[in-house]
């Protein structure tokens, strides 16, 4: 399947996309910065089918450092993405550049980025170092705007992330519908000509899954609706026994059978 490697700055929401797109709530979702520090990799999957995998990754931790060591070691720009492996190798086994060298592997393995950045904040020098990076290994690459909060920078980031990034999508994690899912899996299909079939096959299992789920849940509800419209609670008493104390109990009997149903 499809490998898709979401990668960007340390709480810019990565876990977030990863558990919408992947569907899976086991990913850890924390507001604190730094919460993933290893990568952790997901499969989409229906039944026994793995449509997509996605890694997500932690945060860059010293970009300008990595891109200044990248710039010093450069031998010719056809030769960036062996410059990128090279330092990996070189930097793997060391403290200094822990996170880096952990995000980078799934992307030399051939990785697809998805990059995300929050639009509620400007872009900053650290995050110019991150896409300069990722421009480096030669990989395809996405751009998601993740809005966190409600401060909108929308049109700054565009201007810069249309240097770096083949395209640039909205994309609210928190809010995403299937509908809105669908269309990203659909806009990633341009990002990779090799990702499209995969891609199209995944889109179709997921809408015929989405087709098979609803028309369960309408059978459940109209059973449901048929049991509840015909729901009666019955006493037997004596003929000259009054009725009404026995109201009350039938009346909680027959609406605690309906909140059950």
């Amino acid at each position: 399947p499809p490998l898709f490697v979401v990668v960007g700055h340390v709480n810019r929401g990565k876990s977030s996309i990863v558990s919408t797109l992947a569907a899976d709530d086991s990913v850890t979702i924390d507001p604190m910065p730094g919460t993933t520090a290893d990568c952790h990799r997901y499969r989409m999957r229906i039944g026994e089918s793995i449509l997509l995998e996605f890694v997500d990754t932690p945060g860059f931790e010293r970009p300008r450092q990595m891109l200044s060591w990248l710039t010093e070691h450069e031998t010719n720009t056809a030769e960036r993405a062996q410059t990128v492996a090279a330092f990996v190798d070189l930097h793997q086994q060391s403290d200094t550049f822990t996170r880096e060298c952990t995000l980078m592997r799934p992307i030399l393995e051939g990785g697809i980025i998805l990059y995300v950045v929050d639009a509620s904040r400007p872009p900053s020098v650290k995050e110019e170092a991150e896409m300069e990076i990722l421009r480096w290994t030669g990989r395809p690459r996405m751009a998601l705007l993740n809005p966190i909060a409600d401060a909108d920078y929308v049109k700054e980031w565009r201007s810069v992330l249309d240097q770096y990034f083949n395209m640039v999508r909205r994309f609210d994690a928190q809010e995403a519908d299937f509908s809105e899912r669908m269309q990203l899996l659909s806009a990633l299909r341009e990002v990779s000509e090799k990702t499209r079939s995969p891609l199209d096959h995944a889109i179709d299992v997921l809408k015929a899954d989405r087709r098979a789920n609803l028309e369960e849940a309408a059978e459940i509800l109209a059973e449901m609706l048929v049991e509840i419209l015909t729901l009666t609670k019955q006493k037997r008493i004596q003929v000259d026994v009054d009725p009404v104390p026995y109201h009350a109990p039938l009346a909680d009997r027959y609406y605690d059978r309906i909140r059950d149903l």
